[in-house]
């Protein structure tokens, strides 16, 4: 669990094995992943519009 408490980004890997002792904590670390992987998309694309503007 420590290691997907430091790395969110792994929860899809570990949550099968988590999920019965830490169901509370396993979608909260869902959410987080999800709004750390939704805030990456948003930078990249705002990175693409920058460039694509000429800004």
């Amino acid at each position: 669990m420590e290691f997907v408490r430091e790395n969110p980004r792994n929860i899809e890997e570990y949550a099968d094995i988590l999920v019965d002792e830490y169901k509370g904590e396993v979608i909260n670390i869902y959410k987080k992943s999800i709004m750390l992987r939704a805030s990456s998309s948003v930078a990249i694309v705002k990175g693409i519009e920058t460039k694509d503007s000429g800004y």
